[in-house]
């Protein structure tokens, strides 16, 4: 009986939110006429708040959620905490479907728009820690470290898998804004990218158009990861002269490695033979987007 009335409350609430939206805010009398009772950006949030939980749990529909939600986090007029939830609860189906890089995107919104010490920051950075439990290979973009090249010579697979092993080492050295040894984790970090790009340029030199391809955007990801691993805030204990050196230095070093990243995938965007279409469709997505966020930049 329980379960009953909190379903029917919250169809209830869908209906309202959904003749609200259709009112543009106003309440309708039997005629279908507006009556001129204003309903608060916070009230018409909460509402679509159960609206979208309504249609996720009771529904089943994901994907109209993920619209619902996705349009209240970014509805500026919208309070900051009913865009935090939105944020949560859309981080929470993303980590569902398997997409933890966009699940911690997500959650990285909720502490911008509440503050640090907010229960909703806690609970996203308590769900950040879990995500990141799985390990660093998180990070990497496209498809899983040590995959196979399906159709490329036996000579040119095994490059590629030793390859792939240098990738893993790679995303194996986190780089953390900690003081005692920030230079050390660089040093360590960019010598992994060093022997990983090598490797990897061994088989463009050597493999198939699948084979280049593929090298080619996984040297772009490690370039696109490391402009991003090394945009963190200094450490605290900082002088304020020197961390703004540090940001300087730092924010510099990722513009040209975000320039690199872009330049191997339009490498890999121009292998155009049939074999080489997975990864010339990874490399133009991460290319559109890159491509925007160094003009920018500039």
């Amino acid at each position: 009986m329980k379960r009953l009335v909190t379903i029917g409350a919250v169809c209830a609430s869908l209906f309202a939110a959904v003749a609200l939206g259709k009112s543009g805010g106003k309440a309708k009398g039997n005629e279908g006429r507006a009556l001129d009772v204003p309903v608060s950006p916070a009230a018409r949030a909460r509402h679509q708040l159960l609206a979208m939980h309504h249609v996720r749990w009771v529904v089943g529909n994901i994907t109209a959620a993920r619209r619902g939600l996705a349009k209240l986090l970014e509805d500026g007029r919208a309070p900051a905490r009913y865009r935090a939830q939105a944020a949560l609860r859309l981080a929470e189906i993303a980590e569902i479907a398997g997409e933890s890089r966009r699940a911690l995107q997500l959650l990285a919104r909720v502490k911008p728009l509440v503050g640090q010490g907010h229960a909703l920051t806690l609970r996203a950075d308590d769900r950040q820690k879990r995500i990141r439990s799985t390990g660093p290979l998180i990070d990497v973009r496209g498809p899983a470290p040590g995959t196979t090249l399906v159709g490329s010579a036996p000579a040119v697979a095994a490059l590629f898998r030793r390859a792939e092993r240098g990738l893993v080492r790679y995303h194996r050295v986190v780089v953390a804004p900690r003081l005692e040894n920030i230079d050390t984790v660089l040093l360590t970090k960019r010598g992994a990218l060093r022997a990983a790009v090598k490797a990897y340029q061994a088989v463009v030199e050597r493999g198939d158009a699948q084979a280049r391809a593929a090298a080619l955007y996984r040297i772009a990801t490690m370039y696109h990861h490391l402009a991003e691993a090394i945009a963190f805030d200094t450490p605290p204990e900082l002088k304020r002269s020197v961390a703004e050196r540090l940001m300087r230095k730092l924010r510099a070093k990722s513009a040209r490695y975000l320039r690199e990243a872009l330049a191997y995938y339009s490498k890999a965007t121009a292998v155009k033979e049939s074999a080489a279409r997975r990864w010339r469709a990874l490399a133009q997505r991460e290319r559109a987007t890159l491509a925007r966020v160094v003009t920018r930049k500039r």
